[in-house]
């Protein structure tokens, strides 16, 4: 299995304020006019597509207005992609000693996740079976494109 994995803002998306954070769930845009049609290409070579994102704006308030916000910017960002294109999606909400699961973008939490839980919908969806030897993830046919690398001198949320 190919993954291509993105982040999401300043990756896929920006705001449409021109805001460093959004303000609400409409404020957004797709960075560039080849954000959607590069996706859909890259779901007809058949990769697997997900989105790996820090938003710690939600913390522990799954209902609360930073996480409604977070869902309607990925849920539009989703809907123009179109819904014959299924992409998976993580969001770390916490930081720090909260971040128990190590979810949170540079750490591989996330990542580790979706390998061992969520890529068994996609293989299952695609027909393969325990057996089959493209259910592995085929690193050196994937990547992770993101806007910054971990290091101190980057911003983070």
């Amino acid at each position: 299995m190919r993954v291509a994995a993105f982040d999401f803002d300043s990756t896929l998306v920006t705001t449409s304020s021109g805001c460093l954070w959004p303000k609400h769930g409409q404020d957004w845009k797709c960075l560039n006019s080849h954000v959607v049609p590069r996706i859909r290409d890259l779901h007809k070579k058949g990769y697997a597509l997900v989105i790996f994102s820090n938003q710690n704006r939600i913390k522990g308030k799954l209902d609360g207005r930073g996480a409604t916000t977070a869902r309607e910017r990925v849920d539009g960002f989703l809907d123009k992609v179109g819904v014959d294109v299924p992409m998976s999606v993580f969001l770390a909400t916490q930081k720090g000693d909260k971040d128990l699961k190590h979810f949170r973008k540079p750490l591989r939490g996330m990542w580790d996740f979706f390998v061992n839980e969520a890529s068994i919908m996609w293989r299952s969806s695609k027909g393969y079976t325990d057996g089959d030897p493209d259910i592995m993830v085929d690193m050196q046919h994937s990547f992770y494109c993101g806007d910054a690398a971990g290091r101190a001198s980057d911003f983070s949320d």
